[in-house]
């Protein structure tokens, strides 16, 4: 049995050289694919030597780092060694980004990087190394709920980004939710704003999470208000509780994509609430500036983010025979719009709206080629 052994030894040596040669030159290869399957590798590396490699990577990971050749570690390791040199290498590779390359590294590594990041992200005065360390970090997730209590720092400084502690933390999962619930109390309004939207968005849908919502809804921000309106679906009927206050939304408030989203919730409801809008929806298909004009004018259509134009159409398919009375409006902006999304669109609630004259329409427009 020894010299079955002793005879299977160069063989298994040549085996486990092979598969490191073959991972170094994965991990300098051209090809992404490549790179990205060695990556995923080195996950399985044992914490000593992850402990090595770690220093060099957060290096790289921040802001303009300087690597000469002669930098090269002490490590015996040749997969270590082979891993840096890709990493400081003067030839640059194409697609790589180094920077980015390193933070997929230590995300790979899980666990064990999180300390190293946690005193990097404390200890730096950059927010770019800042917003590195917290992509990495979202990039690790449950495993990185150690840093929890070091983000949410993060997360209420004026001088660090705000916005990706957040989203660190939704991305670490439940053992994070309740420093979320906390900041969605912060003395600070926009901290109070992130963390709330993001727990209506990712957040569970329980009723502390309800209660946001509410309280988003009648937020003075137009930016909250919109993010709210789109997550009612989420909280299924709980969400018909508020239907007052979405009501009053889609009457009152001052800007018309709120007005819109509010509107798309209830027609899933009470379309008899909506049926009202159709004129100002009919509108919308138009210029604001000058009514001679029969096409949709994108200067004036444009609410902050959001297409005017397009919610408008949306809701008219929404309401189906109700609305055939934007069937003139709609043809019009078929044959003006450039857009192969929004003419997609403008055909659908001509589908939706089916009256004779709608799909008349539809096929006139395809006999001229207007729409596919």
């Amino acid at each position: 049995m020894t010299k079955f052994i002793r005879r299977l030894f160069p063989a298994l040596c040549f085996l486990v050289l092979s598969g490191c040669s073959r991972l170094e030159q994965n991990l300098l290869s051209p090809k992404q694919k490549m790179r990205q399957a060695a990556l995923e590798r080195l996950g399985n590396l044992d914490s000593e030597s992850k402990r090595k490699l770690i220093p060099h990577l957060l290096n790289r990971l921040r802001q303009n780092p300087v690597f000469r050749r002669s930098d090269s570690p002490s490590i015996n390791d040749s997969l270590l060694t082979a891993i840096f040199k890709t990493l400081k290498s003067e030839k640059k590779i194409r697609i790589i980004n180094a920077s980015f390359y390193a933070a997929d590294a230590l995300a790979a590594m899980g666990q064990d990087a999180v300390p190293a990041l946690v005193q990097l992200l404390m200890s730096s005065q950059s927010w770019h190394d800042a917003t590195q360390v917290l992509n990495v970090i979202k990039k690790i997730g449950h495993p990185a709920y150690q840093a929890i209590p070091y983000i949410v720092k993060i997360a209420r400084s004026r001088e660090t980004p705000r916005r990706d502690a957040i989203e660190a933390l939704i991305a670490i999962g439940p053992a994070a939710i309740p420093a979320l619930y906390a900041l969605a109390y912060d003395s600070d309004k926009m901290i109070r704003n992130q963390a709330a939207i993001m727990l209506i968005k990712f957040g569970p849908a329980n009723n502390q999470t309800f209660d946001l919502l509410t309280r988003s809804l009648s937020n003075e921000e137009s930016s909250v208000r919109i993010e709210a309106l789109k997550m009612l679906p989420r909280f299924g009927m709980q969400a018909q509780r508020i239907m007052p206050l979405i009501v009053k939304l889609l009457r009152d408030d001052k800007y018309i994509s709120i007005r819109l989203h509010a509107a798309e919730y209830v027609a899933t409801i009470d379309l008899d609430l909506v049926e009202p809008m159709l004129p100002r929806l009919i509108q919308n298909l138009r210029c604001k500036e000058d009514k001679d004009r029969e096409y949709p004018c994108y200067c004036c259509n444009w609410d902050g983010s959001h297409n005017i134009a397009t919610l408008s159409i949306k809701l008219l398919g929404t309401m189906g025979t109700r609305a055939q009375k934007a069937v003139p409006a709609l043809a019009r902006f078929l044959e003006t719009n450039r857009n192969n999304n929004y003419k997609a669109e403008a055909i659908q609630a001509l589908q939706n709206i089916g009256t004779p004259d709608a799909l008349l329409v539809i096929e006139k427009m395809r006999s001229v080629n207007i729409v596919p």
